[in-house]
């Protein structure tokens, strides 16, 4: 992390997002521990609901053809041969009502429970650390 934070070359990987991400309020960027924590969640718990919401969405559209056409449809006219790029995911709507109904319909995770490890205050809410 300390060498990519360093780097003067713009990664578009997922530690890359996380280095340059900056809060809306004050402007700073995540600590390395933050950092860490954000992987970790996206990795070990992450990988799994990604995998089973991107089934149900699979099957869901296998069983709508008229869906199927209509989602190859919008793929084919915004992103066609190439390679998609980040920027695509914004103007393929009907891909992203096909994903929020499938979370709807399929929720990967009814709860995520989490503890707090320090005594923080986030937007003027103390949470004090977890016994």
């Amino acid at each position: 992390m300390k060498k990519r934070k360093n780097d003067t070359v713009k990664h578009e990987d997922m530690l890359g997002i996380l280095l340059d991400a900056r809060d809306a309020d004050d402007g700073l960027g995540m600590t390395s521990h933050q950092v860490r924590d954000e992987l970790m969640t996206i990795f070990l718990a992450g990988h799994e609901t990604t995998a089973n919401a991107l089934s149900w969405a699979l099957y869901a559209i296998s069983k709508h053809p008229e869906i199927q056409a209509k989602l190859f449809n919008e793929v084919n006219s915004i992103i066609g041969q190439r390679t998609p790029k980040p920027e695509d995911f914004m103007k393929l709507q009907y891909t992203q009502n096909i994903i929020h109904e499938t979370l709807r319909f399929y929720p990967p995770l009814y709860i995520l429970s989490r503890d707090v490890t320090e005594d923080v205050t986030i937007g003027g809410y103390r949470f004090k650390k977890a016994i």
